[in-house]
């Protein structure tokens, strides 16, 4: 099921030829992104490049990891064990709080530059235009600008040790509040697209009889909607239940996989 992922290159330990090539400038964003985002495994996206290293966030399936190698390849135009080294993947909780530790200037990699709050600024600006984000990924970046200030106003311009290590426990509390969020409304979404799913046949299967029903009375007709209605509900609570206390415990992923499968459904 979709996740949030990041997979980043930073070019210090790449040749000289690959360094050039890896840096995405704001002018052909909304193009690389449009071009990532074509493949059907990536749902949303959003970029950050600097001099030093450039970074694809991502919702989508796990494969989706292999359409942002070949990105890579045939950007740089080297084959993927040259690569290798200077690549890096995170996901779900540290993916977000990579993000978050990024825009409050206390972000465990270089970047290469002082404004990344103004990055990341850049970043939903860029992805908003080409429409590659949706409520997930344009949530965190708005969520990554507002933890990244309150960071920066708390810990101050130069942070000691005790009040960085503080500063990073809070985001890493954050970005497993994201997760949990994010894994909440999937559950939500699933659920709502299960209730249309199981109208749609209720609908569709009282049509079928509907030269029948014209001999009912009102009240007859009145009756039998409310124990189709009951009959759906009934059989949907188990399934429903299910997902909103794996969504509450942890990964729902399984479940909403089931779901998907189950009642023809799109991932959520």
């Amino acid at each position: 099921m979709p996740g949030v992922l990041l997979v980043g290159a930073e070019y210090k330990a790449a040749p000289l030829s690959v360094r050039k090539a890896l840096p995405v400038s704001r002018a052909e964003m909304g193009s690389v992104l449009n071009l990532i985002s074509s493949s059907p495994r990536v749902h949303e996206v959003f970029l950050i490049s600097t001099d030093s290293q450039t970074e694809v966030y991502l919702r989508g399936h796990s494969s989706a990891l292999e359409d942002i190698w070949s990105f890579w390849q045939e950007r740089a135009g080297v084959s993927l064990e040259v690569l290798t080294s200077t690549l890096y993947e995170k996901r779900d909780t540290e993916a977000v709080y990579h993000l978050y530790a990024l825009g409050s200037g206390l972000g465990l990699r270089c970047t290469g530059a002082t404004d990344t709050l103004g990055l990341i600024k850049e970043s939903l600006s860029a992805a908003r235009e080409a429409g590659t984000v949706g409520g997930y990924l344009d949530a965190l970046l708005d969520r990554a600008l507002k933890i990244g200030r309150r960071v920066r106003r708390q810990a101050g311009p130069a942070p000691d040790s005790a009040q960085a290590e503080q500063a990073h426990e809070t985001m890493r509390k954050e970005a497993a509040n994201f997760i949990r969020w994010a894994r909440s409304r999937r559950a939500a979404k699933a659920i709502h697209a299960m209730r249309q799913r199981a109208e749609e046949i209720r609908q569709a299967e009282l049509a079928k009889v509907e030269s029948k029903l014209r001999l009912l009375s009102a009240q007859e007709r009145e009756a039998l909607e409310a124990l189709t209605l009951s009959i759906v509900n009934k059989l949907l609570h188990p399934s429903k239940k299910a997902l909103r206390e794996a969504a509450g415990l942890g990964d729902a992923s399984d479940y909403l996989q089931a779901a998907a499968e189950l009642f023809d459904l799109d991932d959520p």
